[in-house]
C-alpha cells in the first residue's frame, strides 16, 4: 500500500505541473514560464513522504496560492473539497490539510 501512496503522489505533482503548464500555454506565455515552478513542484515530490510533511504542504500551499488568481479560488476549493467525503481516511484528511493552508495562505496575504 505504501508504494501505491507514493504513486498517487507523484501523479497528483504531475498534473498539477501539467495544468499550470497548459494554462501558461492558454495565457500565450513561453514555453519556459512554469519552469521554476515545476522543478519546484519536482523537489517536493520526495518532501511529501517525510514523517512531518507540513514545511512541504506549506510551500505546496503558497505555490498554489500563488499561481490561483483570486477570482477563481472558490471554485478551486470548491473542487478540492470533494475529495473530503473520499471513503480512505488518508485522502480526506490530506484535502482537509491543503484546505486549510491554501485558506491560511490566503487570510494572512
Amino acid at each position: 500500500m505504501h508504494g501505491s501512496r507514493w504513486s498517487v503522489r507523484d501523479l497528483a505533482i504531475d498534473c498539477l505541473a501539467l495544468v499550470l503548464d497548459i494554462v501558461s500555454k492558454y495565457h500565450g506565455y513561453s514555453r519556459d514560464y512554469e519552469k521554476p515552478t515545476t522543478d519546484k513542484l519536482e523537489s517536493l515530490k520526495k518532501d511529501l513522504g517525510l514523517a512531518d510533511p507540513s514545511a512541504p504542504l506549506t510551500e505546496l500551499a503558497n505555490l498554489l496560492n500563488a499561481k490561483t488568481p483570486p477570482s477563481d479560488l472558490c471554485a478551486f476549493l470548491e473542487s478540492i473539497a470533494v475529495g473530503l467525503a473520499d471513503p480512505f481516511q488518508n485522502s480526506s484528511s490530506g484535502m482537509s490539510l491543503v484546505m486549510c493552508l491554501v485558506l491560511k495562505v490566503t487570510i494572512c496575504k
